[in-house]
């Protein structure tokens, strides 16, 4: 599973962030005004909720190679 760079952990394959919650976060986006009004709410819901708890656990998980991919790969897209 190694890489050009010599990366053998799991997350090369799992993003910090899965398009999935940018989808999800699109698909909230309904033609709706509260959907536009409550929009920062599900982004903050979404980050502190989903995003903060799995960065967590892949710090834990894999500790200083995580750190170095969190740095050269950006957090949303």
């Amino acid at each position: 599973m190694g890489g050009a760079s010599g990366d053998t952990v799991a997350f090369r394959l799992w993003p910090p962030v899965a398009p999935l919650y940018v989808g999800l976060l699109l698909l909230y986006l309904a033609p709706s005004l509260w959907a536009l009004v409550l929009f920062p709410a599900a982004v903050l819901l979404v980050r502190w909720g989903a995003i903060r708890p799995e960065e967590r656990f892949l710090h834990e998980r894999f500790g200083e190679p995580y750190d170095a991919y969190r740095r050269r790969v950006r957090r949303w897209l």
